[in-house]
């Protein structure tokens, strides 16, 4: 059985994905949340980021404007420091991304599907 189209597109090796967790103080932080940022390392040793394309509609407002910061800086530093973007994705640990690492790059093969690529405009 063949890949499917998507499943083609997937980069060999998953490195990490950041989950949302709410900052709020008025609400229990959960222990997971919604999957927001692929990042992969690419043979070239360029940082590949997808994100969620809907992360506003879960996103809470007190945490949008971190989040669109955070999604911008990305952007940049995947272009000027990819290897120092990569280090600090695998191990982000605090505020309102947080860093998971999936037991299997397939289980997030219907994820990668609705991502779209990370863009300057994607922050905004």
């Amino acid at each position: 059985m063949g890949l499917s189209p998507f499943q083609q597109r997937l980069p060999s090796q998953m490195r990490c994905a950041l989950e949302y967790r709410p900052s709020s103080l008025d609400i229990a932080r959960p222990a997971t949340g919604p999957i927001l940022l692929l990042a992969y390392q690419e043979p070239t040793g360029n940082v590949a980021l997808f994100v969620e394309p809907e992360w506003r509609q879960f996103v809470l407002d007190i945490d949008r404007q971190e989040v669109e910061a955070l999604l911008q800086d990305f952007y940049i530093r995947a272009e000027s420091d990819p290897s120092s973007l990569m280090k600090q994705l695998a191990e982000l640990n605090s505020g309102c991304l947080v860093t998971t690492m999936p037991e299997k790059d397939a289980a997030l093969a219907p994820l990668h599907a609705r991502f779209s690529r990370l863009r300057a405009a994607a922050a905004d």
